[in-house]
């Protein structure tokens, strides 16, 4: 769950994340086979009687049917989401080598999140792959199985008290999860990727969206710590994945009809609700953009938008 910056007089622990739509098996529908049966039946219906063209015209109708490519030769990608999969490991890599530099006073300083300490953030990381481990778990025994079995009282217990270990046991704690999570997706087949299904907060999803979920809760959180790292440093491919996800539901966060994000540093522009003429435009670059619709950079010349999550 990402914790959402709000008043201090707020609590940190914000909302679980949405369940998103994770991309499914593309079909590459064959055009020119279909064209080719068809102009073939409809050759064959003008020279056949009458009860033979119904037959024809029927014939036709099955052959050109969309659902007719999926008969033939097909593009198919594996369930595992793997480009989800390669940048959660690259964001753990990275949040890592921050985590080592760390010492008890680096723990116990407040975060950017309201009443949190840097241990609580890495605390919660690490209890945020165990609940992912379990996740996993279930879905490989073809069971339904929640982040957090005992809920929101299991989730903030946790994270208090490991909040206070020292900076050592937090980062091997840290490092030692993510080492089982990472496990965990290798020893995933295609067939729970395709068909697993698991529970968070906000209810039962796939598993095949939790690798970028998890990718997710690392690049935002290690921003959060206040460190070196802040979202200027999230990765190209996080902030481009992000970037589509949350435009995508971000309509119903305006106070107003439409908006318009375009990036400086790219050609790219997006228009909420599409195709929209009376719009406000918002100018920054990517990663700019993306910190202010997750709530992590504001700017008073900027509109007002809803909570994230």
């Amino acid at each position: 769950m990402i914790a959402p910056l709000v008043d201090r007089a707020q609590s940190p622990s914000g909302a679980e994340d949405r369940d998103l739509t994770q991309a499914g098996i593309e079909n590459a529908v064959h055009h020119e086979r279909i064209d080719d049966v068809a102009d073939d039946a409809r050759r064959e219906s003008r020279r056949s009687p009458p009860r033979d063209r119904a037959r024809g015209r029927s014939r036709v109708q099955s052959y050109a049917n969309p659902s007719f490519g999926r008969l033939g030769p097909v593009k198919v990608e594996p369930p595992a989401p793997t480009n989800d999969i390669v940048g959660a490991r690259a964001a753990h890599q990275s949040l890592l080598r921050t985590a080592h530099t760390l010492v008890d006073s680096d723990i116990r300083r407040p975060s950017l999140l309201p009443d949190w300490t840097v241990g609580h953030v890495l605390t919660h990381l690490a209890r945020n792959s165990d609940g992912h481990c379990n996740m996993f778990e279930g879905a490989t025994r073809g069971e339904v199985f929640a982040q957090y079995p005992g809920g929101m009282a299991q989730r903030v217990d946790e994270i208090e008290q490991g909040a206070r270990r020292s900076a050592s046991e937090i980062v091997d704690d840290l490092e030692v999860t993510i080492a089982r999570l990472e496990a965990r997706w290798d020893a995933t087949t295609d067939e729970v990727w395709a068909t697993g299904r698991c529970r968070s907060f906000s209810g039962e999803m796939t598993i095949a969206i939790q690798p970028f979920r998890r990718w997710r809760e690392v690049e935002i959180h290690h921003h959060d710590l206040g460190t070196t790292f802040s979202w200027r440093d999230w990765s190209e491919a996080y902030t481009m994945r992000e970037l589509e996800t949350t435009i995508a539901t971000l309509g119903p966060r305006l106070d107003r009809d439409a908006i318009a994000l375009r990036a400086t540093d790219s050609a790219h522009v997006w228009t909420v609700p599409e195709n929209s003429c009376s719009v406000i435009e918002v100018r920054a670059p990517r990663r700019q953009l993306l910190a202010w619709l997750v709530g992590r950079y504001d700017d008073p010349y900027y509109p007002k938008l809803g909570p994230w999550l």
